[in-house]
């Protein structure tokens, strides 16, 4: 069987990085395997190939200073034949639901050498991801370091990425508030539950001549020790989770800023300071001599 498609050249430790949507079931060839290639998996199917197979493209009439696009593809098995045919094995199979999926992937090594076209390629992609740098500043910035090279951008693309970041840090900042509003009820909570279990030592504080200023300032210095210990803590994990995330999400890590640690224990007392105004109001509140008395 013989069916026309497009052949393209790539490297394929850098296809994954710009093109990280591509679902491919089986492993990419290794650099430097001329015979290695990934399919599309629609050319799959129209060819009834699978991974571990081998098909043949041929190249008939081909002028090595011609630029072809397509080229006839047959399954057959063998080695290299002779010139004008050449063999390849299928590594894997890429969907992307896109015109990827009827083309057939092989290293530029093979496709520079198939065409005649040693050291030229037609295409090159680029993924940034910078929050200091739009599209068109990198843009810039590589058509003034690479004379001759007309760039373009993805605006499909770049314009999804910018409405689902976008959306995602809207959704982690709604996280975020229900998460402090979670915070500030559960030490409203456990200060409240202190109180009410020092509510006798408390009443003997204020017999022997303690004011409430003293008492104050005693569960509320409880209170911000339990704020930069839980700041601090949070703020390492955080940091850590950004990282993993970051690494499956956009395959590259984040720059750490360790001044959001600091950050994060400031936040994290002035969080506690907060929850536990009530709670101390409710301790200056009492009174020794009832609380004495045991009516309390």
């Amino acid at each position: 069987k013989t069916v026309d498609m497009v052949i393209t050249g790539v490297d394929f430790d850098s296809i994954v990085k710009t093109n990280p949507w591509w679902k491919i079931n089986g492993e990419l060839p290794a650099k430097g395997d001329i015979q290695g290639s990934v399919i599309g998996i629609n050319v799959a199917q129209r060819l009834n190939l699978k991974m571990g197979d081998e098909f043949e493209i041929e190249m008939p009439g081909l002028n090595k200073e011609d630029n072809a696009d397509t080229v006839s593809s047959a399954s057959v098995a063998g080695e290299f034949a002779a010139e004008g045919e050449h063999k390849f094995l299928v590594n894997g199979i890429v969907k992307t639901n896109s015109s990827e999926d009827d083309q057939v992937f092989i290293n530029i090594e093979a496709a520079q050498g198939i065409f005649g076209l040693k050291d030229k390629v037609s295409l090159i992609q680029v993924s940034a991801l910078t929050s200091e740098k739009s599209v068109e500043d990198i843009i810039e910035i590589i058509e003034k370091q690479n004379t001759g090279i007309k760039v373009k951008s993805v605006s499909k693309i770049s314009k999804a990425e910018n409405v689902i970041q976008d959306k995602v840090q809207w959704l982690i900042l709604l996280v975020v508030i229900v998460a402090l509003a979670g915070t500030i009820l559960c030490i409203m909570s456990t200060m409240i539950n202190t109180v009410l279990e020092r509510t006798k030592e408390i009443g003997i504080m204020k017999a022997l001549g303690s004011n409430g200023k003293r008492i104050g300032a005693l569960f509320y210095g409880e209170g911000i020790l339990m704020g930069i210990v839980g700041g601090m803590i949070g703020g390492i994990v955080g940091l850590l989770l950004s990282q993993v995330i970051s690494i499956s999400v956009y395959g590259s890590q984040v720059s750490i800023r360790y001044w959001l640690i600091p950050l994060a224990a400031v936040i994290g007392v002035l969080i506690t300071i907060i929850s536990s105004y009530w709670p101390v109001k409710r301790a200056l509140s009492i009174d020794p001599v009832i609380t004495l008395r045991g009516d309390e």
